[in-house]
C-alpha cells in the first residue's frame, strides 16, 4: 500500500514538474531567437550553455517539439494506466537534456537529473516485463498497481484532485 502511494506521489511530482518545463518550450520562451546584439557579440564571449541555447533558439520548432514531448510525458504520468509510456518518454527526453546540461555546463544538472531518477523509479518494476516482451518476444502481463477506491467519496476526491491539478496548469500557471 505504501509503495502504491509512493509511486503516486512520484508520478504527480514528475508530471507537475515536467509540464512546467514543457510550457516554456511549447511557447518558445526558454531559448529565444537570438537578438541582433547577441549576433554581433564575439563568439568567445559566450558561455558554452549560451551557445547551445542560441543554436536551439534559431530553430523554434525544435523547441516546440521538445516541449510537446515533455508535455505528453507529463500528461501520461497523470494517469495510472499510462504511467509506463509516460515514464519512458520522460526518461528519453530528460536523459538527453541531462547529457546536454553536463556537456555544455547548462546549470540545471541536478534538476533535470531529478526527473530522470523519477522516471527510472517508475520504470523499475516494468523493466523485466518490457525485456520479456521486446527482447525475448514472450507473452507478458502488465504490472498492476491499482487500488480499488470502493467509497464513492474517494473516487470523486481522486478525480477532483486530478482535475484541479490539470486545471491549474492549463489555466492558471500558463499566464
Amino acid at each position: 500500500m505504501l509503495y502504491y502511494w509512493l509511486r503516486a506521489i512520484v508520478r504527480y511530482r514528475a508530471a507537475i514538474g515536467i509540464i512546467g518545463f514543457a510550457y516554456t518550450k511549447v511557447w518558445p520562451v526558454q531559448m529565444p531567437y537570438p537578438s541582433e546584439g547577441l549576433l554581433n557579440t564575439y563568439l568567445g564571449d559566450f558561455t558554452p550553455q549560451k551557445i547551445y541555447w542560441l543554436s536551439i533558439g534559431i530553430v523554434p520548432w525544435y523547441q516546440v517539439f521538445a516541449g510537446l514531448v515533455e508535455l505528453s510525458s507529463g500528461v501520461l504520468l497523470l494517469f495510472r494506466r499510462t504511467t509506463t509510456p509516460g515514464a519512458i518518454l520522460l526518461f528519453a527526453a530528460l536523459g538527453d537534456i541531462v547529457y546536454v546540461n553536463f556537456a555544455y555546463d547548462g546549470g540545471v544538472h541536478v534538476y533535470s537529473s531529478y526527473f530522470v531518477l523519477f522516471a527510472a523509479f517508475l520504470l523499475v518494476k516494468d523493466v523485466p516485463k518490457l525485456y520479456r516482451l521486446f527482447i525475448r518476444e514472450q507473452f507478458t502481463v502488465p504490472v498492476n498497481f491499482d487500488i480499488s477506491f470502493r467509497a464513492k467519496w474517494l473516487r470523486y476526491t481522486r478525480v477532483g484532485l486530478k482535475a484541479l491539478v490539470i486545471g491549474l496548469f492549463l489555466f492558471v500557471f500558463r499566464l
